[in-house]
């Protein structure tokens, strides 16, 4: 639906949908912006016209449609199951409505920070989907390994290599010189919107994986 060269014009509300979602930047807006300058900047615009396409793959604009193929896409990143930490972890929940505004996260839509890492991790690995431990290995009292733990392979996403480009798209994670020096990372540190004025205070995420 949309490839890294595209650009979209993020200017006002998005008004193909009513009622009309707005970038979060909105009354100003970020322009006409390519893929990583809607990664770098957070452009919903950008996100909501990706979400747009998806339900008018079919001819005419669908939110089933829509929502079909961005629950495969969930899929094969691992978004529609529990990412396999030893701790509780609540269920995965892919949007089931509104895939304009799902496409940029909201709508229904509710993820486990490990299960995001998991996404990013599948990305940085050019589709190595994994099964994740926070564990390296059990002993017992007298120190001795009773077991020991690693990720699990859990599936490979099998599409075109040049699709991969994305993962040099992210904005560089704001890391330590000594770490950026020793590895390659991926991922998003921040929320552009959190940089807006507001009455009550606002969450800013950082997911990073090398």
């Amino acid at each position: 639906v949309i490839n890294t060269r595209d650009t979209v014009d993020c200017y006002d509300v998005f008004d193909k949908i009513d009622p009309s979602p707005a970038c979060w930047i909105y009354p100003d807006g970020h322009g006409w912006q390519n893929m990583q300058n809607a990664i770098t900047n957070s452009c919903n615009t950008y996100f909501y016209e990706v979400g747009y396409r998806l339900g008018g793959l079919e001819g005419g604009f669908s939110n089933d449609t829509g929502i079909e193929h961005l629950t495969k896409y969930a899929s094969m990143y691992g978004l529609d199951r529990k990412s396999g930490v030893e701790i509780e972890e609540a269920d995965p929940s892919v949007a089931t409505k509104d895939v304009v505004r799902a496409a940029i996260g909201q709508s229904n839509n509710g993820y486990t920070t490990a299960a995001l890492a998991r996404y990013v991790s599948a990305v940085a690995s050019q589709g190595d989907v994994y099964d994740l431990t926070l564990l390296d290995h059990s002993e017992d009292k007298d120190g001795n390994v009773l077991e020991e733990y690693s990720s699990k392979p859990l599936d490979s996403i099998e599409i075109d290599d040049s699709y991969w480009q994305i993962r040099f798209l992210f904005p560089r994670p704001r890391l330590g010189r000594r770490i950026q020096r020793a590895y390659r990372s991926s991922g998003k540190d921040r929320n552009r919107a959190a940089g807006i004025q507001h009455t009550k205070p606002r969450a800013v995420s950082r997911l990073c994986t090398f």
